[in-house]
């Protein structure tokens, strides 16, 4: 017999000695299932840095769409803590249905891949302010 106790997306910190502190990701990981997750130090301060997208549009047919999703990245500051970075700041804008996320290096230096169900490939460069 299982239990769940929150329905929420979270950050597992590995605290040793198998165990784990949990930590609720902000309001704006929470708007739809989350799909993909990249772990990258995107803004360059030391920190692992995540970036999520979701959706989900095929749901059973007496259930509605999850798909208030639009990606966000989310800024870590060290301590297992994540503040939402708004698209509009951070240029990260995926609203479809996210299969699966990927971080690749290129010669231009690292970028996104967001592959989205029945559609295009999107691609996000990743430059340091």
């Amino acid at each position: 017999h299982y239990q769940a106790d929150t329905f929420a997306s979270v950050y597992l910190q590995n605290t040793g000695n198998g165990t784990f502190s949990v930590s609720a990701l902000p309001t704006l990981a929470q708007a739809s299932p989350m799909r993909g997750m990249v772990a990258h130090d995107v803004d360059g301060d030391g920190n692992i840095d995540l970036i999520v997208a979701g959706n989900l549009d095929d749901t059973e047919p007496n259930s509605a769409p999850a798909d208030a999703g639009n990606g966000v990245w989310l800024r870590g500051d060290g301590a297992g803590h994540f503040t939402a970075i708004a698209p509009v700041e951070s240029g990260l804008l995926a609203p479809r249905h996210v299969t699966g996320m990927a971080l690749v290096k290129t010669t231009a230096g690292s970028a996104v891949l967001v592959a989205n169900h029945g559609d295009s490939l999107q691609a996000f460069t990743i430059r340091r302010r």
